[in-house]
C-alpha cells in the first residue's frame, strides 16, 4: 500500500527575487512532488509584486507576504507555521540562494523516515567550485570561534557517502517532521541573522533527537546576496549573536571561560583594525541592542 505524505519546503525572500525565482524553477524540476511556502519578509525591490503576478495562482505555490522583515528565524517560522496547518508531514528549510542539481530531499526524507532518533537533517552545502564548506559543524562553548564545519575544504566527490552526526547545521538547509516542532518549538527569533539555526539544533539534541547530515546529498551555495547588500552587516550579527548564544545556552564555567577570551579578542581586533566595531558588537551581544533594527520595517 502507498503512504502518501505532504512535504512542504519554505523559501524565504527579502529583496533577491532573481535568485528566488531560479530556485523555483529548480525545485520544480528537481522536487516537483514538494508544496512550496514562499515567505516574503516585507521586501522593498518589488519582490511581492513580482511574486503575487507569478505565483498567486499556481498549485503548490503558497505565497505568504509579512508585513515586517522578520529575519530568518521570524520569516521560516511565518512558513513552518503554514505548512503544519496544512498538515505537512515532513517540511524543509531552504535558503533561496542555493544551486540545485538533483533531487537533494527524498534521501534525506527517507532517513527521518526510517530513523526516528534522527530529528533534523541536512545536505552537504558547498561552494559554486565543488569544494565543502560543511557536512555538518561542531561546537566548543570554551572557545571564541564560530564552530567546526565537517569536511571543509575536500572536493564533494572525493568524500565518503554516509551520515554524519554533529551540534548543527548551516540554516541553508534543514529538513524535520513537522510533528516534532510541538515538542522541540519553533526557531529563536531574538538573532535576527545567524546562530538561530545552532540554538535551534542544540534545542533537538536537549530534546533526546539526534543532528545529522547526509552526506549523499548536496546543495551548492551562492552566499546570500541579501546580506552582502548591507556593508557589515554579516560579521556584525556573528560576533553580537556569538555572545547571546553563550549566554543562553552555556554553562557557569563555560561563560567565565568564554569571556576570559573574548575580552583579549576584542582588544586584539579593535587595533587590528583600528576601530571599536567588534566591541560594539559584543556589547549588544551582552545588551540585547541591535544596531540594524530598522530592518525589521
Amino acid at each position: 500500500m502507498e503512504i502518501l505524505m505532504k512535504i512542504a519546503i519554505i523559501l524565504l525572500n527579502y529583496n533577491n527575487s532573481g535568485d528566488t525565482v531560479t530556485c523555483i524553477h529548480q525545485l520544480e524540476k528537481f522536487v516537483p512532488f514538494a508544496d512550496i511556502f514562499l515567505v516574503d519578509n516585507n521586501s522593498t525591490d518589488g519582490s511581492k509584486e513580482l511574486f503575487t503576478k507569478k505565483y498567486a495562482d499556481v498549485e503548490r505555490i503558497h505565497l505568504i507576504i509579512n508585513k515586517f522583515n522578520s529575519g530568518y528565524a521570524g520569516g521560516n517560522n511565518v512558513g513552518i507555521r503554514a505548512a503544519m496547518k496544512s498538515g505537512s508531514d515532513y517540511i524543509c528549510i531552504l535558503n533561496n540562494d542555493v544551486v540545485i542539481k538533483n533531487d537533494f530531499l527524498s534521501c534525506l526524507i527517507d532517513i527521518l523516515m526510517n530513523n526516528t532518533k534522527v530529528g533534523l537533517i541536512g545536505p552537504c552545502i558547498s561552494d559554486t567550485d565543488g569544494i565543502i564548506t560543511t557536512s555538518g559543524n561542531n561546537f566548543n562553548f570554551y572557545s571564541t570561534s564560530f564552530g567546526q564545519p565537517i569536511n571543509k575544504g575536500k572536493a564533494v566527490d572525493k568524500i565518503k557517502k554516509e551520515l554524519l552526526y554533529c551540534d548543527y547545521l548551516l540554516g541553508a538547509c534543514l529538513v524535520f517532521r513537522g510533528k516534532d516542532i510541538k515538542k522541540v518549538g519553533f526557531i529563536p527569533e531574538m538573532y535576527f541573522l545567524n546562530f538561530e539555526e545552532t540554538e535551534w539544533c542544540f534545542n533537538f539534541i536537549r530534546n533526546d533527537y539526534l543532528v545529522a547530515c547526509n552526506t549523499d546529498s548536496v546543495l551548492y551555495h551562492k552566499g546570500s546576496k541579501s546580506i552582502k547588500k548591507i556593508s557589515g552587516m554579516q560579521l556584525y550579527f556573528l560576533r553580537r549573536n556569538r555572545v547571546i548564544f553563550e549566554s543562553r545556552n552555556a554553562s557557569l564555567i563555560q561563560k567565565i571561560i568564554f569571556y576570559s577570551k573574548l575580552l583579549p579578542l576584542a582588544v586584539i581586533q579593535t587595533f587590528r583594525h583600528s576601530n571599536f566595531e567588534a566591541v560594539k558588537a559584543y556589547c549588544d551581544g551582552i545588551t540585547g541592542r541591535n544596531k540594524f533594527d530598522f530592518l525589521k520595517k
